[in-house]
């Protein structure tokens, strides 16, 4: 297990991307300074299991997991996700993720002075069948979840901010 994850860095982007024996990763620790994640565990196709807690005010957590074929656990509850800016395709690949619950999604969408920016699909090209326990409090959601190639089947206790302005697209 990975104890910790600081020091005077603002990312660890890329820190584990092709760890392709990298089984667990558990209790990992992100330190206050870190804002973004971006490919964290892409490409690391035997990983099973992954806690991740801490940071900063993450802005980016794209590819996060990224074509982690096994990968079945995930808790990332105790990530600040609240100003997450990017985060498309976080879980493509993620074939034997079935279950996502305890997540608080916000600031998914965000426009400066000439584009809009979306997450892209949370889960598209993924395994997950059921989304439990989670809470979106981002301004516009499209696509979030569904698309031809998603297998959700169950929504369970979801909770969805009012300043939320757009659903279009979102199951």
């Amino acid at each position: 297990n990975c104890a910790s994850l600081s020091g005077t860095h603002s990312t660890t982007n890329n820190l584990f991307r092709g760890c392709k024996t990298l089984k667990y990763a558990n209790n990992v620790v992100l330190g206050s300074n870190i804002t973004s994640i971006v490919h964290l565990f892409n490409g690391c196709s035997a990983l099973e299991s992954v806690s991740l807690s801490g940071g900063g005010e993450l802005t980016d957590i794209s590819y996060l997991f990224y074509n982690c074929k096994k990968l079945s656990s995930v808790n990332i509850s105790g990530l600040n996700l609240s100003n997450v800016k990017y985060m498309g395709m976080i879980f493509q690949s993620c074939s034997s993720l079935k279950v996502l619950e305890n997540i608080t999604l916000g600031g998914l969408c965000y426009s400066d002075s000439t584009n809009t920016y979306e997450a892209g699909s949370f889960i598209k090209y993924s395994g997950v069948e059921v989304i439990r326990n989670c809470t979106f409090t981002t301004p516009a959601i499209k696509e979030l979840f569904c698309t031809d190639q998603s297998p959700l089947r169950v929504v369970e206790n979801i909770t969805i901010d009012e300043s939320i302005t757009d659903l279009s697209g979102m199951f």
